[in-house]
């Protein structure tokens, strides 16, 4: 079992406790991006060695006040809601984000080598449920596509869309990765990881939906990017599922959250 603490108050980890949680843990096929928490002094060591790194608070969800430096030779870029500034040193760079972001109140993240969808950046959203029996099952995925110059998928922090992800990765993968068999491989690791994961969280608590996030690079390998659970104030969207063409998957999606949530009401 990880070292994460659980907010016992909301039911749930901030994103440096799920950090803690998963590090070091098998999460099966994918890759966890190294992580730390944001201070002044370890920020431009950490992106000189990666060159891209994304910050996050803490405790926002939703895309909100994720931002991303990026070393260009000398110059140091930030983009953050859109805007896009430049930077002549570090130490403007450092006293630019500590306007956005208190020390410790964000992690920084090495962003990965990761592909797009027509210039735009995406990720693959894997709904977990628990069915009757109480196991973890895949109850769907899709991809959700940012919108242009956006540096998160969110959907409604970028004005992005939702798309189903045979199309997404038939589009975005190299030729020689969006094989058939290839695409058949990336799905079978989504499923993998997502379970593995989410059997990870189970000893802090009974979690009944987790949706995780995965990024894909070139070569059609898994990242996670984040994970999201169910707690005092709300859970991953089942709205997304609405957007893909076929409406049965969310159906079946919302019947089963009913179900499960019977089951707790009841004590079954």
């Amino acid at each position: 079992m990880g070292r994460g603490d659980l907010d016992l108050m909301r039911g749930s980890f901030n994103k440096w406790q799920m950090h803690r949680v998963l590090s070091g843990e098998d999460i099966g096929p994918c890759h966890l991006p190294e992580t730390q928490l944001w201070h002044p002094q370890t920020l431009l060591p950490f992106l000189d060695k990666h060159a891209e790194i994304y910050i996050k608070p803490l405790h926002a969800w939703g895309g909100q006040n994720v931002g991303v430096a990026q070393r260009r030779g000398r110059e140091l870029q930030f983009t953050s809601g859109g805007q896009f500034r430049s930077y002549a040193s570090g130490s403007d760079l450092v006293l630019a984000l500590l306007t956005v972001y208190p020390p410790l109140a964000a992690i920084v993240q090495q962003a990965a080598p990761l592909c797009r969808y027509d210039g735009r950046v995406f990720d693959i959203r894997v709904l977990m449920q628990r069915n009757e029996d109480d196991k973890w099952i895949t109850a769907g995925m899709l991809a959700r596509v940012g919108g242009d110059g956006a540096v998160v998928s969110n959907v409604k922090a970028s004005h992005g869309s939702v798309q189903e992800v045979t199309h997404t990765l038939r589009r975005a993968l190299p030729k020689a990765a969006a094989t058939v068999n290839q695409r058949q491989r990336i799905k079978a690791a989504l499923r993998t990881s997502s379970e593995r994961i989410c059997n990870l969280l189970s000893p802090y608590r009974r979690f009944s939906e987790v949706g995780l996030d995965f990024g894909i690079d070139r070569s059609g390998k898994l990242w996670l990017i984040e994970v999201n659970t169910d707690d005092a104030i709300g859970g991953p969207s089942h709205a997304l599922f609405a957007e893909l063409p076929d409406p049965r998957l969310f159906l079946e999606i919302q019947e089963r959250a009913y179900r499960n949530q019977v089951r707790r009401v009841s004590g079954r």
